[in-house]
């Protein structure tokens, strides 16, 4: 019998759609409900996707709004 705590089974999509609104991994953690240092050990791909397509979202938000106003 393993000793410690239960497995925690992470949804990655969760993970990934949190980090694209920009939630800190603290944040994420406790929705997810585990720790911070699970999330890095276990869903630290779709938390690197999640921030670069909202960080991508962003930019493509402020590059529209810029443009109307230069026309």
């Amino acid at each position: 019998m393993a000793a410690g705590r239960p497995k925690v089974n992470i949804d990655k999509a969760l993970v990934k759609k949190l980090a694209a609104l920009h939630c800190t991994v603290d944040e994420i953690a406790d929705i997810v409900g585990c720790g911070r240092a699970t999330i890095y050990r276990e869903a630290k791909e779709e938390l690197d996707a999640g921030r670069s397509e909202g960080k991508k979202l962003l930019r493509t938000m402020q590059d529209k709004r810029i443009s109307r106003k230069l026309l």
